[in-house]
Order: structure tokens, then sequence, then C-alpha cells
């Protein structure tokens, strides 16, 4: 194991032209890396990738897709502090290593991961989008309503209640409401949603956009998309069920009618 500088590769050039070099350059610092960039052995023939901001339905997304046949477990898994559990609990060196456990074990015949856009700069560094350029398909995951979405990030990180499967830490009341706050996710959203959906020109491959609202009231035809690209029939895997619970309520309604409320006061465009 070695943490070396290596010379950017044209991925991560790729990322710095999207991103800026500063934040690609820093997310490397979480990573414990081979010496050389790995070759991965990966028995799938497609990679799918689902770049996503938070809040936008990427939860459902993986949820659905990992009870399709085509795939194994699908979930964020270039985040890094998954990756360091990994490798203490595997008791490897480093996260490539931890990669190439995955690779064995999640592919049939398909291997998909959600990424943030942590995780897509952390697959950058990990020599993914290098390795398996030709063979990668980005379906970005997005939501409409971005003051929905920042709204329920707000909620969420008041709450420390991101999932359904999460405890609640605290109870959100209305007066936890904070207008600045919501703005600032809000418009970083609507920066990151636009980044992303470059990635399929900037890396020449198959992308598309699916919209949170859309699948989650019909996951049928996103399931159909997902059997368009692996060549499978169309009707396969359509039946699956997620168990995700949506964690909306009043305060997410009444926040979303008051921020737009401010916005518009404030002249400023939604």
């Amino acid at each position: 194991m070695a943490d070396v500088e290596h010379s950017l590769s044209p991925a991560v050039s790729i990322m710095c032209d999207i991103f800026g070099e500063k934040i690609v350059t820093n997310a490397r610092k979480h990573l414990k890396l081979d010496a050389v960039p790995p070759q991965y052995e990966i028995g799938a023939d497609t990679v799918l990738i689902l770049p996503f901001t938070a809040r936008s339905g990427s939860t459902f997304a993986s949820n659905l897709l990992s009870k399709h046949p085509g795939f194994g477990h699908v979930t964020e898994w270039f985040l890094p502090r998954r990756l360091e559990i990994l490798r203490e609990n595997w008791k490897l060196e480093t996260h490539n290593q931890v990669m190439q456990r995955i690779f064995d074990t999640e592919t049939p015949p398909a291997f998909a991961s959600k990424c943030s856009r942590t995780g897509l700069l952390e697959a950058v560094h990990l020599g993914i989008l290098d390795q398996f350029r030709d063979n990668i398909t980005f379906f970005v995951i997005e939501r409409h309503d971005k003051v929905a979405q920042a709204v329920s990030f707000h909620k969420a990180r008041v709450s420390g209640k991101f999932h359904s499967d999460q405890p609640l830490q605290s109870t959100v009341v209305p007066d936890d409401f904070d207008f600045d706050e919501i703005y600032r996710y809000f418009t970083r959203y609507q920066t990151i949603a636009k980044q992303l959906m470059t990635l399929g020109e900037a890396f020449d491959r198959p992308i598309q956009r699916f919209w949170y609202e859309d699948f989650s009231e019909n996951p049928a035809a996103f399931l159909q998309s997902i059997n368009q690209v692996l060549g499978l029939p169309a009707d396969t895997g359509l039946h699956a069920k997620v168990d995700v619970i949506k964690l909306r309520d009043e305060i997410n309604a009444q926040w979303a009618e008051r921020f737009r409320e401010m916005l518009a006061d404030r002249g400023l465009a939604e």
C-alpha cells in the first residue's frame, strides 16, 4: 500500500473540468489506494452509475434495483466510510482491494452503484471510471421539485432521520424552519444537477435522467429502461417492490409553502 501522487488520469481530468480541481483533489485524501492503479476483474458487461443529489429518491431507486434479477445489492458502494468499514471488516490493506471483493460478489450479470458527488469523485480515484469507461451507463436520479428536496434535507438534518429505518434523534417543530439553510441546499442541488447531466457528453457514454416523482409512482417504466440497457426481456423484474417509507408530513408542506413565499418576497427565482 502507498499513498503517492499519480499524474491525472483522463477521468480525473474530466471531473476537474466539471466540478473543479480543488474538490476533486481533496476527495482523494479519504482513500487508501494501491501504489499502482489496479486492473479490476469483473464479470459484468454493464456498469450502471446512478449519480444523485440528497433527497432525490436514490434510496428508492437502489432498493428497486437490488430486487431486480440483473443486479446484486445496489447501494452507494464508493462512499469512503463504507469502503473503510469493509476494509477493516475484511482485513484488507487498500480500498482498491475492497472494490475487487465487491466486484467478485455483486455482479450478476451487471454491477450498479448509486453515487453522490462524493461517490463519483471517489470512483474516479479508485480507477473505476477509467477502466470501465466503455461499459458505463449513467442513470441520473433527480427530483423535479427542488424546493421539496431542499426542505426534506433540512428536516432530515434537524431530526437526524434521513431514512425510514433510522431512529428519530430530535423532534422537528415548525420553528426549526431556516430560510438561509434551505436556500443553500436549494441552490446547491440546482448546480450539482446541471453538472451531473454533463457526465454523458464528457465521458462519451449513454446518459438518461429519471425523475423521482415519475419512477416512485411508476417503477415499471424505470425498470423497463434498465432492461433495455441490460438487453433483458422488457418484463423482467417489473413486479419488484420497495420497502422505503416516505417521510413527508405537514411540516414539509408548511416549510415548502413558506419558503416559496419568501423566495417571491425577495425577488428570487424558483
